[in-house]
């Protein structure tokens, strides 16, 4: 992702955090930008939803702290914190997506950097005595990707499709102009 992007993207998602969107008869939208609904945050990467029917929004934060808010934006539990990661610059926390059965085997995945700078992808399972938390222990790097020279351009998301498969994107590894061509090369 684009450094500007990059840094933009939390203000945009702060932006849309905060609007309360309403549609009237003649279709166009308006915004209501009078109170946020939701503050504390540092630096929020995303808003997402485990669709498991709870309704719940989990906000992941470059810092590696995962917040869980009920439908009516109250604050209900941290779901992780991610240690023994870089959260400088374009590094930190980068996504979060839930598995496609999640309502069920309690799997997500989080994309960050470790202390190296390279990516990261983990899986983790939701805590059996608290369905707001991870279980920590349950931890498994699934992916390493490296990620040498350059501290920047790491951006990138987690999706799963809809054929059931985790997509994860990833920057082009860092230097203005992309100097070494990775955003070209399907080999890097």
């Amino acid at each position: 992702m684009h450094p500007t992007i990059l840094n933009l993207f939390p203000k945009l998602l702060l932006f849309f955090i905060a609007a309360i969107f309403t549609t009237p008869s003649n279709g166009q939208v308006n915004v209501d930008l009078s109170a946020p609904l939701i503050t504390g945050l540092n630096q929020p990467m995303q808003f997402v939803s485990a669709n498991d029917g709870s309704n719940k929004i989990y906000i992941p934060q470059k810092e590696g702290v995962i917040k869980v808010y009920d439908n009516a934006y109250n604050l209900l539990d941290t779901l992780v914190t991610v240690t023994g990661m870089v959260s400088t610059g374009e590094q930190g926390l980068l996504s979060l997506v839930f598995h496609p059965d999640y309502a069920n085997n309690g799997l997500f995945f989080v994309y960050h950097n470790n202390t190296n700078g390279d990516l990261v992808l983990t899986r983790y399972k939701r805590s059996s005595t608290n369905v707001n938390k991870a279980d920590v222990a349950s931890r498994v790097e699934v992916l390493t990707i490296p990620h040498p020279g350059q501290s920047n351009h790491n951006g990138g998301e987690l999706h799963f499709g809809a054929d059931g498969f985790l997509y994860l994107s990833t920057g082009d590894g860092g230097g203005a102009g992309d100097p070494n061509n990775n955003a070209q090369n399907d080999n890097s």
